[in-house]
């Protein structure tokens, strides 16, 4: 009883926040996985700092990314990269979050920009003025947080292993083939294809670790839920 009170409480919440006409801010400093991403992509302005890391590994632990995880993933990212989200439960930090969209404003961790001075003039502004403070804070989100998913080789072997299979054993062997694939460029003799094929290999393995530890019941269900979200979404988009 006492958990079924606790979801409709945390649905309900979810609910107004993404009914709510005024602006609402969320800031993720630090951990914001499962129901705490929910919460966070409810909102109208998403604010992440150095610290912040969001991930949905509801699949690691037998059960369906929920708290409006799907919908958030299929409305902001490509459909490979939402499947790969969904399934591995691997964390995006600052800067993926702001490339992706997901979250919509930077701010650094500064005495004379930071948080501190963020939630001081939020609290004293008027609700219709919050962009204020937030365009007065928010920067770019530095290149130095990049992660390596956003570049071009990544993101295209990221798409080669979750983009077209039908299941989660057919998403398995298309990872496997990616993997095999930035193996072999690893031998290669120049470097920076080295480097890249690297690259492209820790965020493989990263996914191919989160598969494993995924219920494969859960990953079934996710994998289905998602496509049909994404199919959703393309049919409501102008032609």
């Amino acid at each position: 009883e006492n958990r079924q009170d606790f979801l409709r409480l945390e649905y309900e919440t979810l609910e107004k926040l993404q009914e709510r006409r005024a602006p609402t801010v969320a800031v993720a400093d630090g951990l914001a996985f499962g129901a705490g991403a929910g919460v966070f992509m409810a909102c109208s302005e998403r604010v992440v700092t150095e610290r912040s890391r969001l991930a949905m590994p509801e699949c690691r632990i037998g059960i369906v990314p929920d708290a409006g995880a799907l919908r958030f993933l299929t409305k902001h990212c490509e459909p490979s990269i939402a499947r790969y989200l969904a399934l591995t439960g691997v964390p995006l930090n600052a800067h993926d979050l702001y490339r992706t969209g997901l979250a919509t404003r930077y701010v650094p961790d500064k005495e004379d920009l930071g948080l501190d001075q963020l939630y001081a003039e939020l609290s004293s502004a008027p609700a219709g003025e919050l962009a204020t403070p937030l365009d007065r804070r928010g920067v770019e989100a530095p290149r130095r947080l990049e992660s390596g998913l956003f570049n071009e080789a990544t993101l295209q072997a990221v798409r080669d292993a979750f983009e077209k299979g039908t299941s989660v054993d057919a998403v398995r062997a298309d990872l496997e083939t990616a993997r095999e694939a930035a193996k072999k460029l690893q031998g290669s003799c120049g470097w920076a294809t080295r480097e890249a094929a690297d690259g492209v290999l820790d965020v493989l393995d990263a996914a191919a670790d989160g598969l494993q530890k995924g219920c494969p019941t859960a990953l079934a269900v996710t994998l289905d839920a998602i496509d049909r979200l994404a199919a959703r979404r393309d049919d409501a988009e102008p032609g």
